[in-house]
């Protein structure tokens, strides 16, 4: 692929992104005029428990049954939910959170020669070259890329 078609894939998947991060924020704000009200208040209550849920759990693969069984609902609301809400479901969810946290880490973090390894790990990555391949494909760039830039 071309660098040109790259920056643009980069730039349309991290509005995408922001896009789904904002809806979600106002979602659980509550907020007048914020993205139209897709969940009752409770369901919003329990997306934000949710979220939050994910977030403390970046490093382990998601599991929605364990997910449901700590929030108390079923499976199926889960995933209709997070579709209902932002428009892709809980593991793709996830998995943008998790790719958002290695490149922030990689931003910010110290060089080295395992940095990038460190950080996939760090947030629940085992299958270095499929972290590799989600990672270019998110980004437009491999991770070793970042990590070289933000130096």
């Amino acid at each position: 692929m071309k660098m040109a078609a790259l920056r643009w894939k980069f730039a349309v998947e991290s509005a995408l992104l922001e896009d789904i991060l904002a809806r979600f924020r106002d979602m659980t704000s509550g907020r007048v005029g914020a993205a139209r009200p897709v969940l009752t208040i409770s369901e919003r209550e329990l997306m934000g428990e949710a979220q939050r849920w994910i977030r403390r759990n970046l490093d382990a693969p998601l599991k929605i049954p364990q997910l449901a069984h700590e929030l108390g609902v079923s499976d199926r609301w889960i995933r209709s939910c997070f579709r209902a809400a932002l428009g892709i479901g809980p593991y793709r969810c996830a998995l943008l959170q998790k790719l958002q946290s290695v490149r922030g880490d990689l931003q910010q973090g110290p060089a080295g020669p395992r940095a990038v390894t460190i950080a996939a790990q760090r947030h629940g990555f085992q299958n270095l070259s499929r972290f590799a391949e989600q990672y270019r494909s998110h980004f437009g760039e491999n991770p070793s890329a970042t990590l070289a830039r933000s130096r």
